[in-house]
């Protein structure tokens, strides 16, 4: 789920992974203010739980890494794998389907990333990685979002030029 304005993810998680976070976020919060933000990790601001009628919640609360001035017409969960890697029909029948792998190449998409833009994408990519593997954090700093759901989520905004 995401905030009315964007800037926000809200995500609920069991209670495994709430320990799991607890194990994590000391060092987790160290790596990201050393590296003064630059990272492709989820940056959490906060965990809560919600107890309901003696049903508890809990969710934590990450930036949203996507523009709210842009007006998004797609978007795409990629994983890098074909197998069982397409939109059920249920799925696309809602009004802003989540598309994946399958469609993605169906429709003959590609990526454009400049020179620089790239450079940039692969340097911060290879510091995560290896910072996670000297420190053996793996599983520590991606319990959940890259540990059990490695994704990219590609949002595809329509520019149309003004006249």
């Amino acid at each position: 789920m995401m905030s009315a304005d964007k800037k926000y993810v809200i995500k609920t998680i069991s209670s495994e992974e709430v320990g799991l976070m607890h194990e994590l976020l000391k060092a987790y919060h160290k790596y990201v203010v050393e590296i003064h933000g630059e990272t492709l990790l989820p940056q959490y601001l906060g965990m809560y739980r919600l107890t309901v009628d003696g049903n508890e919640t809990y969710m934590i609360i990450m930036r949203g890494v996507f523009s709210s001035t842009l007006a998004i017409h797609r978007k795409y969960d990629l994983k890098g794998s074909t197998v069982d890697r397409q939109a059920s029909d249920k799925e696309k029948a809602k009004d802003f389907p989540t598309f994946k792998d399958q469609d993605f190449l169906k429709e003959n998409n590609k990526i454009y990333v400049g020179a620089e833009a790239k450079q940039k994408l692969l340097t911060t990519l290879e510091h995560d990685v290896e910072v996670n593997i000297a420190h053996d954090l793996p599983t520590k700093y991606l319990p959940i979002e890259l540990k059990m759901n490695a994704s990219l989520l590609l949002y595809d905004s329509l520019q149309i030029p003004s006249t």
